[in-house]
């Protein structure tokens, strides 16, 4: 074959579920080199990685990095080279459809109650080592400081800069410079310039867009847009309109919808009026949901002229099609 493309490159689940263990135990022996350090320098130190540091690394190889596409039920799709943006798939558009459907482009709603409820994480509650801390005197948690990561807060005066051979000899430093380098997934383009990508990327974006099919699409979209009552550019359309509303009730200049209400469905009511709001929002859900319909020909043409232009890019450059064309 010539190459893979992103419609078959893929991040096999095995190797994915090898790196979540490797990256975990990663962390694992990062720990275990800092509580030996610690110990050698007098102070207690319990290794721990934190649940949010797992869930993260979980989260980050457990999902596919590029789409597989087998018929309709593809969920991930990107191009294979790097550019300044991509379609998405067509059920990565899907789910924002419905997401429009509930809260528009979501400027004058609240936060989704999932979202709202996210938290910041306060780690200290689960790690072993902040009872540890709360132990020592104020002098003893200072070289505590130290040890572990080469300063304490009352070494800095906002001039001073941490030192530098003091941070390479702390035990944090220390133990990642044991542990070795974080594990990474293997690629075909390792060995490969990374900017040599960026601009092959670069060249197939403007190719792409160049093409007459994708003026064709966009001609299509913006008729499309214009049958269901609204202009090119529905996001700028609304909050244009959100923005006028506030101006004209506050009869002051109000900078941007966001800075104003912090995206809040009560700041609004209050100077709108709860059944303005309503309206509006019904607007904006309506512009959200006509912007993503009509995107749905334009992103289909775009990932396809994107596989086309793409194929063109690996017969210029065999050895990056060679690396491509390796099962791995």
């Amino acid at each position: 074959e010539e190459g893979k493309t992103a419609s078959t490159l893929s991040d096999p689940p095995r190797e994915r579920n090898e790196m979540v263990t490797a990256t975990i135990e990663w962390y694992r022996t990062i720990e275990d080199e800092i509580a030996r350090c610690m110990a050698g320098r007098g102070f207690e130190y319990v290794p721990h990685v934190s649940q949010r540091t797992i869930d993260n690394v979980r989260t980050q190889y457990e999902e596919p990095l590029v789409e597989v596409q087998t018929g309709t039920e593809s969920r991930f799709w990107a191009p294979l080279f790097p550019m300044e943006s991509s379609p998405g798939s067509v059920a990565m558009l899907e789910e924002r459809m419905e997401k429009a459907g509930e809260t528009g482009f979501g400027l004058s709603f609240e936060l989704t109650p999932s979202t709202a409820a996210l938290q910041p994480i306060d780690n200290t509650a689960e790690d072993p080592n902040s009872a540890i801390r709360r132990s020592l005197t104020e002098a003893e948690a200072d070289e505590y400081w130290r040890a572990l990561q080469g300063f304490a807060a009352g070494d800095l005066d906002g001039t001073n800069e941490p030192s530098g051979p003091a941070i390479d000899n702390a035990c944090l430093e220390t133990a990642r410079r044991l542990a070795g380098p974080m594990p990474q997934v293997s690629t075909p383009f390792d060995g490969i310039d990374t900017d040599r990508l960026f601009t092959i990327g670069e060249e197939v974006f403007r190719a792409v867009h160049a093409d007459p099919r994708m003026d064709a699409a966009e001609t299509e979209r913006v008729t499309c847009l214009a049958n269901h009552g609204y202009p090119a550019d529905p996001y700028s359309f609304i909050v244009t309109l959100l923005r006028s509303e506030v101006e004209s009730a506050t009869s002051s200049s109000p900078g941007t919808v966001e800075e104003n209400t912090g995206h809040k469905e009560a700041d609004l009511a209050r100077v709108l009026g709860l059944d303005r709001l309503r309206q509006l929002q019904a607007e904006e859900i309506g512009a959200a949901s006509a912007a993503i319909e009509c995107s749905f020909d334009y992103s289909s043409v775009e990932r396809e002229l994107i596989a086309e232009y793409e194929q063109e890019a690996l017969i210029e450059n065999p050895d990056i099609a060679s690396a491509l064309s390796q099962d791995g």
